[in-house]
């Protein structure tokens, strides 16, 4: 089976350059190759995360384009990735997908002010999703970050990220150099 995911979606990561402030520190010269350096460590990031999972260990993954909003008020940047992996996997995750599960996915993707949710939290939405009749790519999604998160604080893996990502750029000429007045 081949979903289509991003980063906004299944935040394993967030690849966020205005709140991290590296929109202020890369050079103009150096944007478009520090875009490719984040979807490179994404890449990394995510094969790592999925080895924490029960049943994405074998996923093969496939990056795709980072993307950028107009406005950052309302949504930050996303990298978009597509994850491969064997049609059984499916029956495992139904298997698997018990109360905590239900509850984790309430707790985490019900809507409330600012976010509508479209993620199938309810059983049957969900059973329908990986049947095909829905959101599979929100109910992967779903089962990943459950199963991470099992074993892993997300925000400290967050951050883990976008420190990978500064100590490449800083440390090979990414960044603006500071010029010191006399």
């Amino acid at each position: 089976m081949i979903v289509e995911l991003d980063t906004d979606r299944c935040p394993l990561i967030i690849p966020d350059t205005y709140g991290s402030g590296f929109h202020h520190e890369i050079s103009d010269d150096m944007w478009e190759d520090f875009k490719r350096l984040m979807v490179d460590k994404a890449k990394e990031a995510i094969e790592y995360a999925l080895k924490f999972t029960e049943d994405f260990v074998d996923a093969k993954v496939t990056m795709g384009k980072f993307g950028s909003p107009r406005w950052y008020n309302f949504e930050t940047d996303w990298i978009e990735f597509t994850l491969e992996f064997d049609d059984a996997v499916l029956d495992s995750i139904r298997v698997k997908a018990d109360d905590d599960f239900f509850k984790y996915a309430k707790r985490n993707f019900s809507s409330h002010p600012g976010f509508a949710s479209f993620y199938p939290i309810e059983k049957d939405e969900f059973t329908k999703a990986l049947n095909g009749n829905g959101r599979d790519d929100l109910a992967v999604a779903m089962i990943i970050l459950y199963q991470f998160e099992k074993e892993n604080n997300l925000g400290n893996y967050h951050q883990a990220y976008l420190d990978d990502v500064w100590e490449y750029a800083s440390g090979n000429g990414y960044t603006i150099d500071e010029e010191v007045s006399e």
